[in-house]
């Protein structure tokens, strides 16, 4: 069975234009093989220096030229319709039966959006929540509120904000949740999609392997 964990990075939570999507595609039934990844600059957006200046995550543009650079890494910069043509394409090749994504409502509402704005038609279906998974699983389990309250409040190396709340209560962002997993309590996310991709996946199969296999997908 094979699924496709995805990414957008937008300009702000209100200028939902994609200047970055990245995905991995992955063969579940195989151990969570991964069978293909991409990563795309989404050249009108990125392009566009006016309006990049005003991106969240505008300081990310050296990481990424330098990415571009780099024969090993797989970004590429191309057109939104070359993009999305390529994202659709895969899901057909791969026989894909579901798209996950952390905060999924987020990512299918990006991609409705710019498709919307370049004038193409929408396609894509069956969208999953890794956040919604994780609420149900790793936020319920004692050992991660315990590694919250014990890192957020006693070793001061760790930034507060980053595992707790302000009403003391566990963080389950993507990069608090990582953390957890891969016990790398200095790691920061990249906010970069391909990798904020690889990050999900991993906490996607750490949910099916400890909290109920793959029928816990629900595809």
């Amino acid at each position: 069975m094979n699924i496709i964990v995805l990414d957008t990075e937008t300009i702000s939570l209100n200028k939902l234009y994609c200047y970055n999507l990245g995905y991995v595609i992955v063969d579940v039934s195989s151990g969570f093989k991964i069978l293909k990844k991409r990563d795309f600059l989404i050249k009108e957006i990125y392009d566009n220096k006016p309006l990049m200046d005003t991106a969240y995550y505008e300081n990310k543009r050296t990481i990424y030229e330098d990415y571009l650079l780099d024969s090993k890494q797989p970004l590429e910069k191309i057109s939104f319709i070359e993009a999305y043509s390529i994202l659709k394409h895969d899901y057909l090749k791969y026989n894909i039966k579901g798209i996950f994504a952390y905060n999924s409502s987020f990512d299918e509402k990006v991609l409705k959006f710019n498709c919307n704005y370049f004038e193409i038609p929408y396609v894509l279906k069956s969208f999953h929540d890794i956040m919604e998974l994780t609420i149900q699983t790793i936020a319920t389990d004692h050992l991660y509120n315990l590694y919250a309250q014990y890192y957020g409040n006693i070793n001061q190396r760790i930034n507060h904000n980053k595992l707790l709340r302000k009403d003391g209560k566990a963080k389950i962002t993507a990069e608090s949740v990582y953390c957890y997993i891969v016990r790398d309590y200095d790691f920061k996310e990249a906010h970069m999609a391909l990798n904020d991709s690889e990050i999900e996946l991993t906490i996607l199969k750490y949910i099916c392997n400890f909290y109920g296999g793959i029928a816990k997908l629900h595809v």
